[in-house]
């Protein structure tokens, strides 16, 4: 909320100090020189955070609330230091009087000195345009690689070795019918040769016990034998599906790697 304000009070003080400026005059000559920058601030932030508002699924849920506030938060600022923040100042800024204690004086010192050194490597750079595109479509090129590379889901995909079948089938359906879909899925995964160990536990799943839940633990082979995406979880987990019956997919709820 603070940040606009803060960008715009800085610049009215530096008139003030550089200029000899009145708090006024200060005001009126700052507001010109950042008001553009303050808005395009304000809307780079609220194009980065309402997107995130619009997430499907968990990564949405969890974070709406979080943008929507980031978003408005920013909007008042804008708004306050367009119109507050430089009223107030050319009210209640007055020029400094006095020695300043040394502790402050040092500060300055360190800050004047980061200014001339980052205004003499603007002015460098400034001097070599075609050096500086060029360096910039090199980090859009390395942010797009990154992008390929990087997982994008909010929670990634990882091979830890095993995965769990769990099987639903509709409300009334007996022990012997369930017990018949896992032995049909129970052979199509012992086929997998990934396959290491299968354990089915029948009339209980997804937290719940009953006739017609199953569970079935898949444990993998040891990762040095499983080397290649074609023999990982992410790989094995649709030929699964694509294999299992008609009538026993009928009753799969759940099939998810662990």
């Amino acid at each position: 909320m603070v940040d606009d304000a803060i960008v715009v009070i800085e610049n009215i003080e530096r008139l003030m100090v550089e200029k000899g400026l009145g708090a006024r005059a200060a005001a009126r000559e700052g507001m010109k020189e950042v008001a553009g920058a303050v808005v395009a601030i304000s809307i780079v932030l609220v194009a980065v955070f309402v997107p995130v508002a619009l997430f499907p699924g968990t990564t949405g849920i969890i974070y709406r609330q979080f943008a929507l506030t980031i978003a408005a938060s920013v909007g008042l600022s804008t708004v306050c230091a367009l119109t507050l923040t430089p009223a107030l100042s050319a009210l209640l800024l007055k020029h400094h009087s006095g020695q300043k204690w040394i502790l402050f004086r040092k500060v300055d010192q360190v800050l004047d000195w980061t200014k001339r050194v980052y205004g003499g490597m603007l002015r460098r750079l400034l001097g070599h345009p075609i050096a500086v595109l060029l360096v910039f479509v090199a980090f859009l090129g390395a942010t797009v690689a990154l992008f390929r590379v990087v997982p994008t889901g909010f929670i990634p995909d990882d091979d830890q070795g095993y995965f769990i079948i769990s099987v639903q089938g509709p409300e009334g359906m007996p022990l012997v019918r369930t017990e018949k879909v896992i032995e049909e899925v129970e052979e199509i995964v012992r086929a997998q040769p990934e396959a290491r160990v299968v354990f089915v536990l029948v009339g209980s799943a997804l937290g719940n016990n009953g006739p017609n839940l199953a569970q079935v633990w898949v444990n993998l082979q040891p990762w040095e034998q499983r080397k290649g995406e074609e023999h990982s979880v992410a790989a094995i987990l649709p030929s699964g599906r694509a294999a299992v019956p008609r009538h026993a997919a009928g009753h799969r709820r759940l099939l998810r790697a662990q």
